[in-house]
């Protein structure tokens, strides 16, 4: 499990006396961070992890919608991506991991079409 794996450095420096002055996550590492701090307990941070994934998964129950992480591209760019890519259909930036990756999320069929575009682009520069 992601989540456990992450949290088991913390857990073991913990048997040592080693307390961290600062910690930090990203994404499901926010909630390790959370736990290493000492602001969440472990079961408490598990419960809420299942339940964020319980959300996300039926938010779209029909099956037909996906994220992808485009990368390589800077933010500019899969902006405008995301643009030319929505018909009739939602596609948005879901999330920006770091300066050239960025998550888009949407219908699968616009999902496609922004991958195209992602690889004509690629292909161009």
């Amino acid at each position: 499990m992601y989540f456990n794996s992450k949290h088991s450095f913390p857990i073991s420096i913990k048997k040592y006396g080693i307390k961290a002055d600062y910690v930090a996550g990203f994404s499901l590492g926010e909630y390790s961070a959370l736990v290493a701090a000492d602001v969440l307990s472990f079961e408490d941070a598990v419960k809420i992890v299942a339940l964020r994934g319980s959300l996300m998964q039926n938010s779209f129950k029909e099956g037909n919608h996906g994220m992808a992480a485009v990368i390589g591209l800077d933010l500019d760019e899969v902006k405008e991506i995301v643009e030319r890519a929505q018909q009739e259909e939602f596609l948005s930036i879901a999330n920006l991991n770091c300066p050239k990756q960025t998550v888009i999320a949407g219908h699968i069929r616009t999902l496609e079409v922004a991958k195209e575009l992602v690889e004509n682009k690629k292909e161009n520069l």
